[in-house]
């Protein structure tokens, strides 16, 4: 059912998207790749994009629109974290304004490193800095993972509306939660975000025949290595009408 018709979604990702496993099972005929996602966080700059999974965009008001029932820490009705969980729909973009910030933050912050090497060119503190600054751009511009959670609803149909290009946008399930932020002020000021805790289907499955063909791109090294900057290869996916993935084709990587 959830192949029949046409695709809610048919985009293309590369290795930079689909993390492969650390270990390889041989006596299994297929595998499994795993959604690489992120969120721009609050901060500026650098810092902004953590591994907490909080968005910019999920706040109180968020929280409220989602039909997340909040209730204070020191309350006699305060649950455990997971007991909180929630399921909505999650839009992913590839290719998102978020990722051109990060990049855009990473040559700013080196721009600025080097700009005080220069002040200083004697300094190896700031000459280990801008080096490290150097590695971190070419990082992000060659492997760093241009998929970004934007936004969350309730009503998947209201979603593809205003997010109609189904070869750049992801509709898909999540659980979402939230947690009170301290400003660390003698944690008197407190801010309630929430945030992405998980997807539903973050793992794709890979057939055998789909396998066989990532192999011969991978070398027979399917495995993650992250001595490897350039992806390898890139997955063309489609999304159903239950909003499941499935692997349509697998191709060596392409930068056009």
């Amino acid at each position: 059912v959830n192949r029949s018709g046409v695709p809610d979604a048919q985009i293309v990702l590369s290795e930079r998207e689909l993390v492969l496993p650390y270990r390889s099972n041989k006596e299994n005929s297929g595998l499994s790749l795993r959604l690489d996602w992120r969120v721009e966080g609050k901060a500026k700059g650098t810092n902004s994009y953590s591994n907490w999974h909080s968005p910019v965009w999920f706040d109180a008001t968020k929280l409220l629109e989602l039909g997340v029932e909040v209730v204070e820490e020191d309350s006699a009705n305060y649950r455990r974290r997971s007991s909180r969980d929630k399921e909505v729909f999650i839009v992913l973009a590839v290719d998102s304004p978020a990722f051109a910030k990060m990049v855009a933050a990473l040559e700013s912050d080196l721009e600025e490193k080097q700009r005080k090497l220069q002040l200083d060119v004697e300094n190896q503190d700031l000459r280990k800095q801008a080096k490290r600054a150097t590695e971190r751009l070419q990082e992000e511009q060659l492997s760093g993972s241009r998929l970004f959670a934007i936004d969350a609803g309730l009503n998947a149909e209201q979603l593809r509306q205003q997010y109609g290009d189904r070869s750049k946008y992801i509709l898909t399930k999540g659980i979402i939660n939230y947690r009170w932020n301290y400003s660390g002020k003698g944690n008197k000021e407190k801010e309630l975000r929430g945030y992405v805790a998980r997807l539903s289907n973050g793992n794709i499955h890979v057939a055998h025949q789909h396998r066989l063909q990532l192999e011969t791109l991978t070398s027979g090294k399917i495995t993650r290595d992250s001595g490897e900057k350039e992806p390898r290869f890139q997955v063309e996916l489609a999304y159903g009408s239950r909003l499941e993935p499935w692997v349509v084709g697998i191709r060596a990587w392409s930068s056009l």
